[in-house]
């Protein structure tokens, strides 16, 4: 190697969290705002048991409900994109696009009708719901009943579940800390109840990165990459379900309105995917190319070692440390610019965030919103 050294991403302490699924069978066709609302009653009412085997059954029957809506989304898009269409002039753009649209959503309508029958818009009607569910709150009352019926390593599990989401939340911290002082926790044992695979992979890396198993490194980094990709692209999807539009009967207004709504939404999607081990990590996306870069060099494998600073610097242009290693790499015997080209579906997706937020930053500029969280939660936008 030639002088210098190469900058090595900074280890990022983790717990070493083993995360697992849970939850239950849905019950039938019930839809799971309904569930998730007869377990808060039962809360109420002091039926713990009932209260554990509801909300149990609306987590499950909303992670079959999101499964659903991501499948008929891909079939039936990709269905629309492979039809002939009725509308092909090229002046008339736009007619095509809607075209396209109501080809899509006939399908989807197909599609929802096939799998939910005459539940569908009880379905629909669970939308209410969904933001307690990405809050994790049904895991605020089931870690209650749980230690209610005497399932105290189940409760500290839903606790902790909870902090992953809202590490702020004190009433919650306070329960965790007592469950873990309690005889019936193994502390060893405490999982998320919430699992994100790629995390997981995430958090192996980096323990071979300790051990500097550079092969395992860079094979589960890979992995831990591909499966953020995945969750969301399935993010994405999800972004495009139920609207709160409220009364507006002005076309224009309720399309740009559900449209940026929408932008918002699929713009939060890394953020919310970046919690690993109860700790959010801001440079998420980017510090998997940081330990790719540093791993497949001490592989000598210089071409993928590049491609992964390429890769880095999508995201972080003016980062001192890797143009350093740039540089550096550069010196190397047979290296030159054209190792360090980025991987294509990266270099997509750095494009199409860089204008994704420029579009949202004029919304925020130019629009007045409904009230003042509405930056925060993506609500209506109003001219």
């Amino acid at each position: 190697m030639a002088a210098g050294t190469v900058h090595r991403p900074v280890l990022v302490l983790l717990l070493g969290l083993v995360l697992v699924s849970g939850g239950a069978e849905a019950l039938g066709h019930e839809a799971y705002g309904s569930l998730y609302q007869m377990g808060k009653e039962a809360y109420l009412e002091e039926d713990y048991r009932s209260c554990v085997n509801l909300l149990l059954q609306a987590l499950q029957g909303r992670r079959e409900f999101e499964q659903l809506l991501v499948e008929c989304r891909h079939r039936c898009r990709q269905q629309a994109a492979g039809e002939p269409l009725l509308i092909t002039d090229a002046a008339d753009g736009e007619l095509a696009t809607f075209e396209r649209l109501i080809r899509e959503t006939r399908c989807l309508v197909q599609c929802h009708r096939e799998r939910l029958g005459q539940h569908v818009q009880q379905f629909y009607d669970s939308a209410w719901a969904d933001d307690e569910f990405r809050e994790r709150k049904p895991y605020e009352y089931l870690q209650l009943c749980y230690y209610k019926t005497g399932e105290i390593q189940k409760a500290a599990n839903a606790a902790f579940t909870v902090l992953l989401q809202q590490p702020n939340n004190e009433v919650m911290r306070e329960n965790f800390k007592y469950y873990t002082t309690m005889e019936e926790v193994n502390n060893a044992d405490i999982v998320s109840l919430e699992p994100q695979e790629h995390t997981e992979l995430y958090v192996r890396g980096n323990a071979a990165y300790e051990s500097e198993r550079w092969p395992q490194v860079s094979r589960l980094m890979e992995e831990a990459l591909d499966g953020f990709l995945e969750a969301e692209r399935r993010c994405r999807t999800l972004c495009e379900r139920f609207f709160p539009q409220g009364f507006n009967p002005d076309f224009v207004s309720n399309v740009a309105n559900h449209f940026a709504y929408v932008l918002r939404c699929k713009l939060r999607c890394p953020e919310q995917l970046s919690t690993v081990a109860g700790n959010y990590l801001s440079d998420y996306l980017e510090s998997h190319f940081h330990y790719l870069q540093f791993a497949y060099f001490k592989q000598n494998m210089l071409r993928e070692a590049c491609s992964n600073v390429a890769n880095y610097l999508l995201f972080k242009p003016n980062d001192q440390d890797m143009l350093g290693n740039k540089q550096l790499y550069l010196k190397e015997e047979d290296v030159d610019e054209s190792f360090f080209t980025p991987r294509a579906d990266i270099l997509e997706i750095s494009r199409r965030i860089e204008k994704e937020r420029k579009l949202d930053n004029y919304i925020l500029e130019y629009f007045r919103f409904s009230d003042d969280d509405a930056r925060k939660k993506g609500d209506t936008a109003e001219a």
